[in-house]
């Protein structure tokens, strides 16, 4: 429940589409970000709850929300399905029983949206921001597509702004800077020329996915080599190796996939939110037997990823489409939808330590949308005297 401050906006987080201890999306619970990233609290390595000096509900009512059902506490009818033949169960890792896809999870929040508002009335009209990174890069723009198409003005839904951090783009202006790819390892230090040349240069992969992954070769001595010393530079967790999707033995995870650099480990984040169950309100209510931080890796069976957008296998009738048919649709309404009046700004920004959907790959989806662009440099961090610049 967020704090209803006097006057503050309501910003919205979607469900991170990254890493935590095994967190990935299309499949991630909200609460991760709310207990190890943005939230009030913070959980530490052991185990207990520290004051997070940066929380947005400093600035903002908070409101976190499970992006599909069956992950988190948010559930479904299915959700108490115990016979494996009839599909997946609730506990299994790898999948949901509950169905989703992009196209449900818009609509699904939309009316969410209504009746959270229902429920708390002063909040309707505050201005409306929708934050996430990674997958929300879909999440955000349908949802804002859905919200302007469905209100007929801001008298509820105020929808104001939109941030989008590493976001999902569009498969082809992506293509090659998703999942870790060689060239990433290369940029960030991970891996040298020699190795990168190896990699890419033909000899070690048999062909590319359609978001630009490389399938590995191993024929020869030389690209089993190179690719186990792939192997060993990101702890066995590089989607591009595609080692089909089998864990690399003997490899422990070292490198935490946050940011590619820092060690793994920390607080464990998913006991810690299996046993809030009997205290958030509502939370005894849910059908979800297991708590599920996290279904799959970046996608699991049972959710239907339908636009190209970090997508290798769009499906359905959006599969031709990606973000960018999005961004251009919501500057038009823009022009056209009372409940677009004050919908003014989108920010798309990007970590240079992103390893999933990397830093060009983001610049090169912006620059495809095909707005004019402003004349810019850009400017590096530094330290002058005592200020950062």
């Amino acid at each position: 429940m967020p704090v209803m401050l006097a006057t503050k906006p309501l910003t919205l987080l979607p469900a991170t589409c990254r890493r935590s201890v095994a967190q990935g999306g299309p499949g991630a619970s909200s609460l991760a970000g709310v207990f190890g990233e943005n939230g009030p609290l913070i959980l530490a390595d052991n185990g207990t709850l520290i004051e997070n000096p940066y929380a947005w509900n400093k600035n903002a009512n908070y409101l976190a929300v499970e992006f599909s059902t069956g992950i988190g506490y948010s559930y479904c009818n299915n959700s108490t399905r115990t016979d494996p033949a009839q599909g997946c169960v609730q506990g299994d890792d790898n999948c949901s029983p509950c169905l989703s896809s992009d196209s449900s999870v818009a609509a699904h929040n939309v009316a969410f949206l209504e009746g959270f508002l229902g429920v708390f009335p002063e909040l309707k009209g505050r201005p409306l921001f929708l934050t996430g990174e990674s997958y929300a890069g879909v999440y955000g723009p349908t949802l804002a597509q859905a919200i302007l198409e469905h209100f007929d003005d801001t008298s509820q839904v105020n929808l104001s702004g939109m941030w989008l951090t590493d976001p999902c783009i569009d498969n082809g202006a992506q293509y090659g800077w998703l999942d870790f790819s060689p060239d990433f390892l290369f940029q960030s230090g991970l891996i040298d020329a020699p190795l990168h040349q190896t990699l890419t240069g033909g000899e070690c992969d048999k062909g590319r996915t359609p978001v630009g992954d490389r399938l590995r070769k191993v024929e020869s001595k030389a690209c089993r080599a190179a690719w186990r010393l792939y192997d060993i530079a990101v702890a066995g967790i590089g989607d591009s190796v595609h080692p089909e999707r089998n864990p690399i033995p003997f490899l422990p995870m070292y490198i935490d996939p946050l940011n590619a650099i820092g060690p793994s480990g920390g607080p464990n984040t998913p006991a810690f939110l299996a046993s809030l169950r009997g205290a958030l309100p509502g939370a005894s209510q849910s059908k979800n037997q297991k708590y599920q931080i996290e279904i799959g890796n970046n996608g699991y069976y049972g959710y239907t990823s339908e636009y190209a957008a970090c997508n290798p296998t769009p499906s359905g009738p959006l599969a031709n489409s990606s973000m960018l048919e999005i961004y251009r649709t919501l500057a038009q309404h823009t022009i056209k939808l009372p409940a677009a009046a004050n919908f003014k700004r989108i920010i798309v920004s990007s970590g240079d330590v992103d390893s999933v959907v990397a830093l060009h790959g983001t610049e090169a989806g912006v620059r495809k949308i095909g707005f004019p662009q402003a004349e810019s440099g850009r400017l590096p961090w530094f330290w002058y005297a005592r200020r950062c610049v």
